[in-house]
């Protein structure tokens, strides 16, 4: 493994642990702290990083695509099971990609 594999690594896993975060409601200044703390440990809290996990959300899985009779169909059953929509995930995953943006923005 090179080290730009190494690094590209590092930015896919951050950016799975910012939306994980965003997704379980955790508050920007709690991820951060724990993203920060990762970084720290790994000797890569730069704003480069924070940059490249912020671009890396995007290559991440992305929800199932629903149309909004779909969406309306399984909101009842999603309620009842305790499920997230494909719009809180999304929404999720841009939370996480501003949060690493800001933290990029701070480390600069």
């Amino acid at each position: 493994m090179t080290s730009t594999d190494g690094t590209r690594k590092i930015a896919e896993g951050v950016a799975a642990l910012a939306v994980s975060h965003a997704e379980q409601g955790t508050s920007e200044e709690e991820a951060r702290a724990v993203i920060l703390e990762i970084l720290m440990q790994l000797g890569e809290a730069n704003a480069s990083m924070a940059r490249l996990a912020a671009s890396a959300v995007t290559s991440l899985p992305e929800p199932l695509d629903e149309t909004p009779e779909e969406i309306e169909r399984a909101r009842p059953i999603r309620e009842m099971l305790g499920v997230r929509s494909a719009e809180n995930d999304l929404a999720a995953t841009l939370r996480a990609r501003e949060w690493l943006e800001r933290l990029a923005t701070e480390l600069s």
